[in-house]
């Protein structure tokens, strides 16, 4: 499917990228926010959110991992695009729809699996095609642009 007119590698028409939350064990031992609202004591373990953390290092990144293998999916750690927590996206039912939206993705034509550097390295080495916007200067768009 690939042609000159298409953008990415393959001539996919869309870059899916992945990223993998990894925070088992950056929270504090009480204070975070969690899963009971009332706060803990200062110094008193906060058990519930605690586990919660547990949870996401002992049972979603291997479920996670597991998945991304499945479907031969690239995945970037502690980078913003579509963020999966372990803790949280981790949970049996959840890894079960991303299992479906993988299935449902890759049986449709251009669609193109990349970690982040994986992106910008292609966009660079297509620089002729890679697509640009001129967003003009910040103070009449409010978003970060050419500033003349």
């Amino acid at each position: 499917m690939s042609d000159d007119t298409s953008f990415w590698p393959t001539g996919a028409r869309v870059a899916v990228s992945m990223s993998l939350m990894y925070e088992g064990g950056g929270q504090p031992i009480s204070g975070a926010p969690g899963v009971i609202t009332e706060s803990i004591r200062k110094g008193l373990p906060d058990t519930p959110t605690n586990g919660v953390f547990q949870y996401g290092i002992y049972e979603g990144t291997p479920r996670l991992l597991n998945l991304f293998d499945k479907h031969g999916i690239k995945v970037t750690a502690f980078m913003m695009v579509m963020a999966l927590h372990d803790r949280i996206s981790g949970h049996a039912n959840r890894v079960r729809v991303l299992d479906r939206f993988f299935t449902y993705a890759e049986s449709k034509p251009g669609v193109w699996f990349a970690r982040k550097d994986e992106i910008a390295e292609w966009a660079m080495k297509t620089r002729e095609k890679t697509p640009y916007l001129d967003r003009g200067p910040v103070q009449r768009t409010g978003l970060s642009g050419p500033s003349a």
